[in-house]
């Protein structure tokens, strides 16, 4: 909605990614919290507020990643609809015009 096209199974993909980014930054912070609760004995809500600190720049870069991945794919498509591409219906033209 926000580009004003429709929902597609790229979009689809997109999300899935999304959710999985986000429950695994959240599994290892969790997962770091515990870590310094047990080995260095601290309060539950100082462990998380260090494991915050901890995990903020990895997950930053994994986020900016999946973000900056996605614009070449997105300017492709605004050019070319199709999912393919450009190339897909270059080959398709190829093909007819070959059976003539």
């Amino acid at each position: 909605m926000l580009c004003g096209t429709d929902f597609s199974v790229i979009a689809l993909i997109g999300i899935i990614l999304l959710i999985g980014i986000v429950e695994k930054n959240a599994i290892m912070m969790i997962d770091f919290a515990l870590d310094a609760e047990r080995k260095e004995k601290k309060q539950p809500e100082e462990a998380i507020f260090q494991a915050c600190l901890l995990r903020f720049r990895p997950i930053l870069m994994t986020t900016m990643a999946a973000l900056l991945a996605g614009i070449p794919s997105r300017s492709a498509r605004a050019s070319a609809p199709s999912c393919g591409g450009r190339s897909a219906s270059r080959s398709s033209e190829g093909s007819s015009s070959r059976s003539s």
